[in-house]
């Protein structure tokens, strides 16, 4: 395991989304180890726009947490929700659709990934683990609802194990 994605797994597991953030781990270390530890991060990303602020600052301060654990504000927690929402609309594969109630619907994955042009590395699935360690630490602390966090990790824990069926499916390999 490359040192980026180790540090981030040592930094993320005690999040305090306890079973929840560890199988998010695991689905974003299956897909890191399917594509080969791949670092053609330079040329591939998640998108920068509409992405949380916290999130961009951990990036920039190189994803370790050299001046201490990163965390929410009491005051920054709505805002930082809101532009996680924002920024996890702006990823979804085309074949998406959102149910009446807003949120994303599960069906049947889609084979059109374009979205997600992410080829593994730093700059891929680890800014959304980020993201939602981030969350979860601050609903822990009674920032923000619980319940709101756990349908976000739902979602992006069942894009990311779509994903991996897709990178799968590429490379010939079924799942396991």
């Amino acid at each position: 395991v490359p040192a980026w994605l180790g540090d981030a797994v040592d930094e993320f597991s005690g999040a305090e989304g306890n079973a929840d953030m560890r199988r998010l781990l695991l689905t974003l270390l299956e897909i890191e180890c399917q594509l080969g530890f791949d670092l053609k991060w330079k040329e591939t990303r998640l998108p920068a726009a509409k992405r949380p602020q916290l999130v961009s600052r951990w990036i920039n301060l190189g994803r370790t947490e050299r001046t201490g654990r990163l965390s929410l504000t009491d005051k920054d927690t709505a805002k930082f929700v809101q532009s996680y929402g924002e920024w996890w609309d702006l990823m979804q594969p085309s074949w998406r659709t959102k149910g009446e109630d807003g949120r994303w619907e599960r069906g049947m994955y889609g084979d059109a990934w374009e979205k997600l042009n992410v080829n593994g590395g730093p700059n891929g699935f680890l800014s959304v683990v980020a993201a939602l360690s981030y969350w979860a630490t601050a609903s822990a602390q009674g920032k923000w609802s619980r319940s709101d966090w756990e349908k976000a990790e739902e979602d992006a824990r069942w894009v990311m194990i779509g994903f991996l069926g897709y990178v799968r499916e590429k490379a010939g390999l079924h799942a396991a």
